[in-house]
């Protein structure tokens, strides 16, 4: 009878083992399925950002040749170039590194500081 016990204890070992990797199984595809949810929106997402992406690069080539535009390659004025991107200079001479202005130690009069010592002679001969 001994050995009959030990059948039925194996039986239900065997049962138990069952029972868990039914349940073990059952977990493996519910995550299973998560994961391929989650992939399949991740797939969704990657599609509209390469989308966005690609509308972005078309609108800043665009918006770089607009910018790369200027009288000497286009039908514009000149009046419309951009100021800090001059396309002819005046001329092609180098700054010398002088100060502008008169000779130094001169007296430094201009013409206000004339006026006072104006005289009227041309007024005193005519009359």
């Amino acid at each position: 009878m001994a050995g009959g016990h030990y059948e039925k204890g194996l039986f239900q070992q065997l049962q138990e083992t069952l029972a868990r990797l039914e349940e073990v199984e059952k977990q493996r595809k519910l995550e299973t399925a998560q994961l391929r949810q989650i992939i399949e929106t991740q797939a969704k997402q990657i599609m509209l950002m390469s989308k966005e992406i690609q509308l972005l690069r078309e609108e800043n080539d665009r918006l770089r040749s607009i910018l790369n535009n200027n009288s000497g390659n286009s039908s514009q004025p000149p009046s419309t170039d951009q100021k800090g991107k001059r396309t002819n200079t005046y001329n092609g001479r180098e700054k010398s590194g002088r100060h502008k202005g008169g000779t130094s130690g001169s007296s430094g009069e201009d013409v206000d500081s004339c006026a006072g010592r104006r005289t009227d002679s041309h007024r005193q001969t005519a009359t």
